[in-house]
């Protein structure tokens, strides 16, 4: 699979593949695949799923963040990486079955996150009226 191929996969998904210019370890030898999605904790590389790796032409390797985690106002991925070399001839599927398990995810987990604002302001506005 080469670049171009694999930018296609992200990009149907809804994800960005590419060098990260964000306050992330940026390397010369790495793409990043991020969600691109404002729900995310925006300072450093909390929105990274996985970085790329790949040879002359060829995709070699994907380290993937798909543990998810809901913090109080955002989302964010964690760093725990699951590495997978790519050489076999069902790789497609295998990536398209990954993103769409982090999108089930990322969709819970916007859901966590509403349900706690929503919680937050109820608490807040019966607290309001106790005090009255």
């Amino acid at each position: 699979m080469n670049y171009n191929e694999l930018k296609e996969i992200v990009t149907r998904h809804g994800f960005v593949l590419d060098k990260y210019d964000g306050n992330c370890y940026n390397s010369n030898e790495h793409l990043y695949i991020h969600a691109n999605n404002t729900m995310f904790d925006d300072t450093g590389c909390n929105d990274v799923l996985a970085t790329v790796i790949f040879g002359k032409a060829k995709l070699i390797r994907i380290l993937w963040f798909d543990k998810l985690s809901v913090s109080k106002k955002s989302l964010f991925f964690e760093e725990v990486k699951k590495g997978e070399d790519y050489d076999s001839k069902d790789l497609v599927q295998k990536i398209e079955t990954r993103f769409g398990l982090i999108q089930n995810n990322i969709k819970k987990a916007i859901v966590k996150l509403k349900l706690k604002e929503i919680n937050k302001d109820f608490v807040n506005k019966n607290s309001h009226k106790n005090k009255v």
